[in-house]
């Protein structure tokens, strides 16, 4: 995000917020609250410092307290609300002072940019909100800028045998890892020779299976034992437990993208999910995405071009027969893969959508202009002036 906005405004700022204890709000709430002060007046020290016109921020710890004549933009994929999943007056009522930072960030923030509709929806819905200040814009994906001529090569290199599925997560038991394995299975056993690749998870410290006791959040996990599963994917030959790979990592890097280019599909049939950015990801490697039709792919995922999404009791059923499908016709699978790339280049990178949040902050009647702004916009035709980025690249913004 940082990089992409540094390339579309005159100067730039970054300042980087302490980190809130969140484990701190629900221990000792008051102190989490003292907690957030500090971290307002942390950031507000630095501010004074910088001549700014705006502020964007990508977390909301630093907002309730913020003290800034400059004007205030978040962009985010949740509230507190929205990300503990729990209906609205109990959360009003078990956690006032998490209420009370959404609050805080809703009435102090300009304008709000969320990852997703469904957050966006369930934010007008619950907090006495303008729906005029609530936008929707998608994250990009963190991976470095991929160019269609190498997508092209990666798809047509992509071997037809053994099919490829790719999970991605580290807290795979809410990101549905038992469904994508249960898939895996299936298509082995119809005749399509498949593997698993796993990224993000590795089971070493998981413990021997009898001792194995997770709680499964999922209703349609086919597995009753967690340790029978760990069992299995520490055996199973069609399995690839990659780990957790560091993007920062040079060598960690190199391996996702080479395991990205040959994945056929990712699969990603996760509970609950804010937003998705590994789906993004796959589709900026021409991979496109099996998911649940639910919160955040919901905004990310369009039948039949970068993916497909599905119910979640019915799943491991049509993803297989999506699968099969084009397995049996190879060119509309090759058709998908270039269209999944399409949806990543013009809709779900950083780069376009950073410049759609700084067309918002230009448009947005609470932006003053400075006076010698003023007085060149009054001299320039009317269809210059709707030029957004000309105009913010004479601000300054500051990235939080």
């Amino acid at each position: 995000m940082a990089k992409a906005f540094r390339a579309e405004v005159e100067r730039f700022h970054y300042v980087k917020a302490p980190m809130f204890d969140l484990e701190l709000m629900f221990s000792n709430p008051q102190g989490g609250w003292v907690q957030l002060e500090q971290i307002g007046k942390f950031v507000s020290d630095r501010l004074r410092h910088l001549q700014i016109d705006c502020v964007i921020c990508q977390g909301s710890s630093m907002i309730p307290f913020l003290d800034t004549k400059a004007f205030i933009y978040l962009w985010h994929d949740s509230t507190w609300q929205t990300l503990l999943q729990i209906p609205f007056e109990e959360f009003r009522v078990n956690y006032p002072l998490l209420y009370e930072w959404d609050k805080a960030v809703l009435k102090k923030s300009s304008i709000i940019v969320y990852a997703a509709e469904w957050v966006r929806d369930e934010t007008i819905s619950n907090y006495c909100v303008d729906p005029a200040m609530l936008k929707v814009l998608p994250f990009g994906a963190s991976v470095s800028d991929i160019d269609e001529d190498f997508v092209e090569c990666t798809i047509s290199a992509r071997k037809r045998s053994p099919c490829q599925l790719t999970f991605i997560g580290v807290d795979w038991i809410r990101k549905g890892l038992p469904l994508a394995y249960s898939l895996m299975k299936q298509l082995n056993l119809i005749g399509l020779p498949t593997i698993l690749n796993v990224i993000g998870c590795s089971f070493e410290n998981a413990g021997a299976a009898g001792e194995i006791t997770e709680p499964w959040h999922s209703p349609h996990n086919p597995f009753t034992s967690g340790g029978l599963f760990i069992l299995r994917m520490r055996t199973d030959r069609l399995v690839r437990i990659w780990g957790f790979l560091n993007k920062d990592n040079e060598f960690d890097y190199k391996q996702f993208c080479e395991i990205l280019g040959n994945t056929h599909f990712l699969i990603h049939p996760a509970d609950f999910e804010c937003f998705g950015v590994v789906l993004i990801e796959a589709n900026a490697f021409g991979v496109p995405v099996l998911s649940l039709d639910k919160f955040g792919p919901r905004s990310i995922v369009k039948s039949g071009i970068n993916g497909h999404l599905f119910e979640p009791n019915q799943f491991i059923d049509k993803a297989l027969a999506n699968i099969t499908s084009r397995f049996n016709d190879y060119d509309i699978y090759c058709r998908e893969c270039r269209t999944s790339f399409v949806e990543y280049r013009d809709r779900l990178n950083w780069r376009t959508n950073c410049r759609s949040l700084l067309s918002l902050i230009s448009d947005s009647s609470n932006l003053a202009l400075s006076a010698d702004r003023k007085s060149r916009a009054a001299e320039e035709p009317v269809s210059d002036r709707g030029r957004s980025l000309d105009y913010v690249r004479g601000h300054e913004t500051v990235i939080l």
